[in-house]
């Protein structure tokens, strides 16, 4: 390689490409993320979880920016208040942001105000892991 060559490679920029799907999840302890790895397995989509929704936002925004589908899996049980201003300001943030809620029997009540807030649907515990994949692809439109 001359030095020429060894300039030109040093030079060039490396791009970085983002994953065509997402999904997002905020939980508090390691429960949907491996039952989502291991429904899909088979496809292309990433799955990133956190434990701060500032950092799933920050995410969200990204994919948004980079043009990535993704959609986010919201864990009642880990923060129900922020779980909801969650929703009330990516709602006006990010409105193509598709929100699945999941909650225990006591947060049925709440499935009418999740759906106003943006929420494209709201899961019962217990929840198959099946079916909550099945939707996730449905929704990032991934055979």
């Amino acid at each position: 390689m001359s030095v020429v060559d060894a300039l030109d490679n040093r030079n060039e920029q490396k791009t970085i490409t983002m994953p065509e799907s997402q999904i997002l999840i905020f939980e508090k302890r390691a429960r949907w993320r491996p039952s989502l790895q291991r429904e899909l397995v088979e496809t292309s989509i990433v799955i990133r979880a956190f434990g701060s929704l500032n950092e799933l936002q920050a995410a969200a925004c990204e994919c948004q920016t980079q043009r990535v589908r993704c959609v986010a899996v919201l864990d009642l049980n880990s923060a129900l208040s922020n779980v909801l201003q969650f929703l009330a300001a990516t709602q006006a943030q990010l409105p193509g942001l598709a929100s699945v809620v999941i909650g225990s029997g006591a947060h049925a009540v709440l499935e009418p105000t999740l759906r106003e807030l943006g929420a494209t649907s709201f899961h019962q515990l217990p929840v198959r892991r099946d079916r909550l994949a099945i939707e996730c692809r449905n929704l990032l439109r991934v055979p």
